[in-house]
C-alpha cells in the first residue's frame, strides 16, 4: 500500500482505521507492511493494528543496486522496532544518504537504488532482521529466469540471509508477478522453480515460500497470503518458520488449505490438559499440564517426572491388559507405587464436534467420564507406547510363534475400533463373534434334534404295527371296528366340549383387552384452546369409539349367551344320544373282558399306545418336513461365521495398506486363519487339557487344518466340524494320525462343547516386513522380516507402523531408545512430521533431533527439585514478580536453551562438536561447492 504521508494526522489515522478492519474482516491475524525506503507509516498503522487485533511487524522494502543485477528485498524487524530503527538501517546497512545516495530520486520521487548490492546488504544484516525477497520471479526479480545467470543475483538467492522468498502466483497489484496461464509449459523456469525441481539451485532446498500482497487498492489486500505457525508473533517466530517451512508454513494454494481453510480448526481427537493429584508416590505437589493439539515433546533430566505424565495418560486413557506382559508388569509395579491414592484429570475433546469432556482415575474406580450426565467408563481411544513396548511386540518366543503377528493386529484391531461397532456391524467384534457362534451351536442342535426323529421314525412304525396287532386280537374284525367307532365318537365329543369350554373363556380377554384400549385415551383432551378447529374432529371419533364400545360390549354378551346355549344343546338330542349309546357299548365291551378274566385296562392300555405311538409318528412326520430348511439354515449359519471373519480381514487388509503406502518402508504379508499355535490354546483351553496332555494330537489336527493349502482349507474346516458335530471322526483319522485315546476323548466330550470347539477359527496372521536402510525399494531382498531385525530396526518399523495409522492421540515414551541417530533423523522424524497434520502427538525424548527437526508446536520442560516434580520455570528478567514457564516452541528463548542445556549436553558442547567436525555451514557457500562439483 502507498501512503500519502502529507495527508492530516487524523486523516492518516482513519485510513489506517480503516485498513485494519479490513484486514480483519478477511481473518488476517499478522501482517509486515513494508514500504519504500521509509517507515514514516509505523506508529499509526501499529496504533491501528492494535486497536483492531492485528499484530504488526515493522519492515521496509528496499531496491538494491548494481543496474540489471538489483533486486528488491523486504527487511522485517521485531515488533519492538521503531522508524529510527529503521532509519539506522536504511543508512547503515542500505548505504543511504542525504547527500550522493538520496532513498528517492529528487526529480521523479520514486524509491533511488541503494549503492550497495544485495549480496552487500544481506552480508552487512544482523539476527534482527529478517530478510524476504518479493516477486522474485518477475522480470527482474531475484530469482528471474532471464537474469539469473549473474552470479551476483545467484550469490543474494543463495545468501545465508535470505530466509524466504514470494514466489508469485495470483498476486494484486500492478507489480505482483502474474500468474503463468495455465497452458504455461509445465517445465518451464518458473514452474520448475515453484516446485523446487531445479538442480542447478540449492538454495531452493532450505528457502521458504511466502506468499505476500502488494496492496494498491484495498479490495485486493489479503488477497494472497500466508498461514505461519508462530505460538506469539516475534522474529524468532518467524525466522523459526523459514528454517522450517514444510511444516510450519502454509500459502494460500497449498493443497493442505483444501479440506479446512483454518489449519487451526483442529477436528481430530487431542487431549487438552492433564493433572495429577492426592498423594503422589515421586511428587509432593501435584503436577498440571496444558498440551497442544499437535506435536508436544517432553524433555527433562532423569527423574524429572516424565515418565509420569506417559504413565497417567495410559491410565486415564489405555488399558494395562492390552500390554505384552513384560511391560504390563512394570506398569501395574509403578502405578501401586506413584498412583496408589493419587486422582488424575483429563481434559479431551472429542472428533469433529470438539466437545470437551472430562476423564477422572483413581485406583478404586479406575478412568470413568461423565457421559450423557452418568460416569461411565472412559471409552476415549488414545495409543500410549514405550520403547520397551515397541520392542516386545515385535518379539516371539518358542511357546509363543504368532506373538508379534497377535499385538499387531491387535492394535490394527484398536485402531479400527472394531469393538465398537459400525454402520454396516453396530455391535462390536466380540459380540458380534458370539452371536453368530450362537446361532451355530442353535442351529446344529435343532439338526441334530430332527436328525434323531428321522433315526426314530422306523422304530415308531414298528411299535404301530405292533400295537395294531395286539388290538386287533381283543375281537373279530367287524367288533373291532364298532369298537372303534365308538371310541371315536366319545374322542369327538370330548374334543367337543374342550371347543366350547375354549370359546366362552375367550370373552372376558376380549373385554379387558379390546375395551380397556378404546376406554383407556381420552381423545377430547387434544383438542386445545389454541386449535378450536380441532373440537369437531375429536368429537367426532369420539362418538366413533363409544358407538364401537357399544357394539362390542353388545356382541360379547350376545355371544356368551348363544355359547351357553350351544353348551345345553351338547347334552340333548341325536348327538347325545349316540355319544350315550357308544359310551355304553364300551362299557358293555369291558364287562364281557372281565367275565372271560381278561383284564379291561390291559385293552385300555394298549388303546392309549396306541394312540400316543400314532400321535407321536404323525408329528415327527410333520416336524421332519422341515429338516431340509433346517440343514439349509445351519449352512447358512457357518457361513455367516466364515463371513464374520472374511469381513473382519477385509477391514484389517484395508488399514494395513494404507499404513504400507504412507510408510513407503514398510510391507505386510497375511495368511488366512494360518494362527495354528493361538488355534491349539484355545482348544487345550475349551478341553481343559493340563500339561503336555494330548500336545502332538492337538498340533497334529490344527497343522493338518490350517496349514494346509487355499484351496483345502473350506474342505478340511467343512469335514472337521462335520465330525464334531456328528461325533464321528473316521475320515479325519485316515489323515491324521493321532493316539487312539484323543479320539476317544473327543467321543466323550459333552455334545455342548464339541460344538463349541466347531465354532472356533484361527486367527490370521500378519508379518511386517521393513526396508533395510539404504536400499532400493524394488529389490526384495532389501526387505526383512522385523522379527529377524536388531533392536533398532524392530523399535524403527514399529515407531514407523503406529505413527502411520490412526487420528486419536499418540504418546510414545523415549521412542529412540536403541535407534542410532541416522534412523532418528531418516526415519522416525519425517514420520512424526508427517503425523502431526492428521493427529495429537505427545514425545518423551533425550534426543534434540525430535523436538528440533520435528519442529515441535510445544516443547515442555520437566523439573524436579528433590521434592516435587514440576514444569521448570524461571524468574522474568525484566519483571520480578513473573516467572517465565518452559513451555511452548523453540523460539521461546528458555525453552531453547533448556534444549541446548538437557539435550545437547550445553552451549559449548554443542559448539565443540561442530569445531570437531570442521564443518563450514555457509548456505553460500555449500551451494558454491556444489555448484563448482556440477562444473557451473
Amino acid at each position: 500500500m502507498t501512503f500519502n504521508f502529507r495527508d492530516k494526522p487524523a486523516d492518516r489515522a482513519d485510513f489506517a482505521n480503516v485498513y485494519m478492519e479490513h484486514l480483519a474482516e478477511r481473518g488476517i491475524e499478522v501482517i509486515a507492511v513494508a514500504d519504500h525506503h521509509t517507515a514514516a507509516w509505523l506508529e499509526v498503522m501499529r496504533a491501528a493494528g492494535d486497536r483492531a487485533g492485528i499484530a504488526v511487524f515493522p519492515g521496509v522494502e528496499v531496491t538494491t543496486g548494481s543496474g540489471s543485477d538489483g533486486v528488491h528485498l523486504v527487511l522485517i524487524g521485531d515488533l519492538d522496532r521503531c522508524e529510527r530503527d529503521i532509519d539506522l538501517l536504511l543508512a547503515k546497512v542500505c548505504g543511504f544518504d542525504d547527500n550522493d545516495h538520496p532513498r528517492f530520486d529528487p526529480l521523479t520521487g520514486d524509491p533511488a537504488p541503494s549503492p550497495r548490492s544485495a549480496v552487500d546488504i544481506l552480508s552487512d544484516l544482523d539476527d534482527n532482521w529478517f530478510a524476504l525477497a518479493p516477486h522474485a520471479l518477475g522480470d527482474n526479480g531475484i530469482a528471474s529466469g532471464k537474469t539469473l545467470r549473474g552470479t551476483l543475483k545467484w550469490k543474494a538467492l543463495h545468501h545465508e540471509r535470505l530466509a524466504a522468498l514470494d514466489p508469485g502466483g495470483s498476486g494484486c497489484g500492478s507489480k505482483a508477478q502474474k500468474p503463468e496461464k495455465p497452458s504455461a509449459d509445465k517445465d518451464s523456469h518458473n514452474a520448475k522453480f515453484r516446485s523446487r525441481r531445479l538442480d542447478d539451485y540449492p538454495c531452493l532446498k532450505r528457502l521458504a515460500f511466502i506468499h505476500t500482497s502488494d496492496g494498491y487498492s484495498l479490495d485486493k489486500i489479503g488477497s494472497r497470503f500466508s498461514w505461519i505457525r508462530m505460538a506469539t508473533p516475534s522474529l524468532e517466530a518467524l525466522r523459526q518458520a523459514s528454517l522450517d517451512f514444510e511444516a510450519r508454513i502454509l500459502a494460500d494454494s497449498d493443497a493442505r488449505l483444501a479440506a479446512s481453510s483454518n489449519p487451526n480448526l483442529v477436528q481430530h481427537p487431542w487431549i487438552e490438559g492433564l493433572t495429577i493429584q492426592g498423594t503422589i508416590g515421586n511428587s509432593g505437589e501435584p503436577l498440571t499440564l496444558s498440551l497442544e493439539p499437535r506435536l508436544n515433546v517432553i524433555i527433562g533430566g532423569r527423574g524429572a517426572g516424565k515418565s509420569t505424565v506417559v504413565a497417567a495418560i495410559r491410565h486415564l486413557y489405555g488399558k494395562l491388559e492390552d500390554l505384552p506382559e513384560a511391560v504390563a508388569v512394570d506398569a501395574r509395579q509403578f502405578s501401586r507405587q506413584v498412583f496408589g491414592e493419587a486422582e488424575i484429570r483429563g481434559q479431551h475433546h472429542l472428533p469433529i464436534s470438539r466437545d470437551l469432556q472430562e476423564a477422572v482415575w483413581t485406583h478404586g474406580t479406575g478412568s470413568r467420564t461423565v457421559r450423557g450426565g452418568q460416569a461411565l467408563p472412559t471409552a476415549y481411544a488414545v495409543r500410549v507406547f514405550n520403547q520397551k513396548e515397541l520392542y516386545e511386540r515385535t518379539t516371539s518366543d518358542r511357546n509363543d510363534p504368532q506373538a508379534a503377528s497377535r499385538y499387531l493386529l491387535k492394535l490394527v484391531d484398536d485402531a479400527l475400533r472394531l469393538e465398537e461397532g459400525s454402520h454396516d456391524h453396530p455391535a462390536g467384534w466380540s459380540a458380534q463373534l458370539k452371536t453368530a457362534e450362537n446361532s451355530c451351536r442353535a442351529a446344529v442342535s435343532v439338526v441334530k434334534e430332527l436328525q434323531a426323529l428321522a433315526e426314530r421314525e422306523p422304530e415308531l412304525k414298528a411299535r404301530k404295527a405292533e400295537l395294531e396287532r395286539q388290538v386287533d386280537a381283543f375281537g373279530d374284525p367287524a367288533s373291532q371296528k364298532e369298537r372303534q367307532r365308538n371310541e371315536q365318537v366319545v374322542n369327538h365329543h370330548q374334543a367337543l366340549a374342550h371347543r366350547t369350554a375354549e370359546l366362552l373363556d375367550a370373552i372376558p380377554a376380549l373385554e379387558q383387552s379390546a375395551t380397556a384400549r378404546l376406554t383407556g385415551v381420552d381423545l377430547a383432551g387434544y383438542a386445545t384452546d389454541e386449535h378450536p378447529a380441532l373440537v369437531e374432529h375429536y368429537t367426532r371419533l369420539q362418538a366413533i369409539r363409544s358407538t364401537l364400545v357399544s357394539a362390542m360390549s353388545a356382541a360379547l354378551a350376545e355371544a356368551r349367551t348363544e355359547i351357553e346355549t350351544a353348551r345345553t344343546a351338547q347334552q340333548a338330542g341325536s348327538w347325545s344320544s349316540e355319544v350315550e349309546h357308544a359310551e355304553d357299548e364300551i362299557l358293555s365291551f369291558q364287562a364281557r373282558l372281565a367275565q372271560l378274566g381278561i383284564d379291561p385296562t390291559m385293552y385300555l392300555q394298549l388303546r392309549d399306545d396306541l394312540g400316543n405311538t400314532e400321535k407321536a409318528l404323525a408329528d415327527t412326520r410333520n416336524r421332519l418336513k422341515a429338516l431340509g430348511d433346517r440343514q439349509r439354515d445351519e449352512q447358512a449359519a457357518w457361513a455367516a461365521l466364515d463371513q464374520l471373519y472374511v469381513w473382519r480381514r477385509s477391514q484389517r487388509s484395508r488399514l494395513i495398506n494404507e499404513i504400507q503406502q504412507k510408510s513407503g518402508s514398510l510391507r505386510f504379508v497375511t495368511g488366512e486363519h494360518r494362527n495354528a499355535d493361538g488355534w491349539v490354546r484355545e482348544v487345550r483351553a475349551l478341553l481343559n487339557l493340563r500339561g503336555e496332555t494330548f500336545g502332538e494330537e492337538v498340533a497334529a489336527v490344527a497343522a493338518w487344518l490350517w496349514n494346509s493349502s487355499d484351496t483345502e482349507l473350506p474342505a478340511r474346516l467343512a469335514l472337521w466340524r462335520s465330525a464334531l458335530t456328528t461325533n464321528a471322526y473316521q475320515d479325519i483319522e485316515a489323515a491324521v494320525h493321532c493316539h487312539a485315546k484323543w479320539w476317544k476323548r473327543l467321543r466323550e466330550t459333552d455334545e455342548a462343547v464339541r460344538i463349541r470347539l466347531a465354532t472356533l477359527l484361527a486367527d490370521d496372521t500378519v508379518t511386517m516386513y521393513f526396508l533395510r536402510s539404504g536400499r532400493d525399494i524394488t529389490d526384495e531382498s532389501a526387505w526383512q522380516p522385523v522379527t529377524t531385525g536388531s533392536a533398532g530396526q524392530r523399535s524403527a518399523a514399529m515407531l514407523s507402523f503406529v505413527l502411520n495409522y490412526g487420528t486419536e492421540p499418540l504418546i510414545l515414551d523415549q521412542p529412540e531408545d536403541d535407534l542410532d541417530t541416522a534412523l532418528i533423523t531418516n526415519l522416525i522424524v519425517p514420520e512424526i512430521r508427517k503425523s502431526r497434520w492428521d493427529r495429537q502427538v505427545i514425545i518423551v525424548t533425550h534426543n534434540a533431533n525430535i523436538p528440533v527437526n520435528g519442529d515441535a508446536e510445544q516443547v515442555i520442560v520437566m523439573d524436579n527439585d528433590g521434592t516435587s516434580i514440576h514444569i521448570r520455570d524461571s524468574a522474568d528478567e525484566t519483571d520480578a514478580t513473573r516467572r517465565i514457564v518452559h513451555a511452548g516452541p523453540i523460539e521461546i528463548d528458555p525453552v531453547r536453551e533448556d534444549i541446548q542445556e538437557i539435550l545437547e549436553g550445553g552451549k559449548d558442547a554443542f559448539r565443540a562438536r561442530e569445531r570437531r567436525y570442521n564443518n563450514d555451514l555457509s548456505t553460500y557457500r555449500e551451494a558454491r561447492r556444489e555448484m563448482m562439483a556440477r562444473g557451473r
